[in-house]
């Protein structure tokens, strides 16, 4: 998730992710996708974007830049 990502707009948070990230880029027909953010995911997402002014909300020192979903389990 990088901040120029993410937008304040009449109906909430939102984060528009690029069709480049996702897993139908190739798809003639993929469009960006679009996801609100709502509750305890949008504080959060607001309270990284205060911190961090351009590039990753979380960010993480590896080779990709960011923390990836590996990383992340339950």
């Amino acid at each position: 998730m990088e901040v120029s990502e993410v937008a304040r707009e009449k109906d909430g948070l939102w984060w528009t992710i690029p069709k480049s990230k996702t897993k139908n880029s190739w798809r003639d027909g993929a469009t960006d996708l679009r996801v609100p953010l709502v509750g305890r995911a949008a504080t959060i997402v607001m309270r990284r974007m205060q911190a961090v002014e351009k590039g990753y909300i979380f960010p993480s020192t590896g080779r990709s830049g960011h923390v990836e979903q590996k990383t992340v389990s339950g």
